[in-house]
């Protein structure tokens, strides 16, 4: 916004000076349009005295109005470059000043340049007005300048302030954009990080799918061990009735079978090791069984003895009393 303001100031001040500008080439063409007149003038040939001194008389006054318009341009304020190349004042001088020497050596003169004269009169009292109203306008436009060139002074002043202000501004912008590329490579690295994490869950929930699938495969084991322990169970209940025929034999072999049989009870996953015990137990059985039929087989062998041996004394008393 106040960059649009001083814009804005600034073509206003440019259009001042254009009109400026042309205001002070129209006076110009007027000039050269007179001296153009009084170029003709000069060349038509004097023809009496009293004509010269009027015409004289007119010189002055004209060279007066020029002297005037002398200073009402000198008086314009020529900063611009086209006011500077199109006032020269110098040169404005001295072209009128040679003019009016030819025109003192020139000594007749038409009648003819009566009528130019009041002519020129005219266009000297119209240049006249125009001057005035153009050095009224000038005054109004200096001052108006000078009321301008104050503000901008304050602007000026507002703008350093606003250039200060800028500069602490973008040395913030600085310090916002440094610390938003750390904040960037640190999110970058964050980012790494979850993608490695994402990676490490990705293969995590193949170990879990795996697991489950493992966890199947267990469960249809743990239900397959589940029947077989059904099964090993009927079993053991088989050898139970076959331990309750047993336990007539022996008592301690009655004792152990109860206390494995009160073992299963008590806990069912240890049916491996109570099946192995009975296993134990039956075999122990089995030995006892065995030792006892050695032990008949020992006595009816050491019956036969005794009978061989009664039927051997019974031939050596034979022998002796034969």
């Amino acid at each position: 916004m106040f960059s649009e303001s001083l814009l804005n100031k600034e073509r206003n001040f440019l259009e001042l000076n254009k009109e400026l500008e042309e205001k002070v080439k129209n006076l110009m063409v007027e000039v050269d349009s007179i001296i153009t007149r009084q170029e003709d003038v000069i060349r038509i040939p004097k023809q009496s005295s009293q004509i010269l001194q009027k015409k004289n008389k007119i010189k002055i006054k004209e060279t007066e109005s020029i002297m005037k318009i002398d200073e009402e341009i000198s008086g314009i304020n020529i900063d611009t470059p086209c006011i500077k190349k199109s006032i020269k004042n110098e040169n404005i001088k001295k072209t009128i000043q040679n003019e009016y020497e030819t025109y003192n050596d020139d000594e007749y003169e038409s009648i003819e340049t009566k009528k130019k004269r009041s002519t020129n009169e005219t266009i000297i009292r119209f240049l006249k007005a125009q001057l005035t109203q153009l050095h009224t306008d000038i005054q109004s436009i200096q001052y108006d300048l000078k009321k301008k060139n104050e503000h901008c002074k304050e602007l000026e002043i507002e703008i350093k302030n606003h250039d200060e202000k800028r500069e602490k501004l973008l040395n913030q912008l600085t310090i916002q954009k440094e610390n938003t590329v750390k904040t960037e490579t640190i999110n970058l690295e964050l980012q790494s990080k979850i993608q490695a994490q994402n990676i490490e869950i990705s293969s995590l929930r193949k170990e879990i799918d795996n697991l489950k699938k493992d966890l199947k495969l267990l469960n249809q084991v743990s239900s397959n061990s589940e029947l077989r322990l059904n099964r090993s169970l009927e079993e053991n209940e088989k050898f139970r009735s076959s331990l309750k025929i047993s336990q007539n034999e022996e008592k301690d072999l009655r004792e152990q079978i109860r206390k494995i049989q009160e073992e299963k009870r008590l806990a069912l996953k240890n049916s491996e090791k109570q099946r192995a015990e009975i296993f134990q137990a039956f075999k122990k059985q089995v030995q006892l069984v065995d030792n006892l039929k050695k032990q008949k087989m020992y006595l009816e062998a050491s019956k036969e003895i005794q009978f061989i041996e009664e039927d051997f004394t019974k031939l050596l008393e034979w022998k002796e009393k034969t």
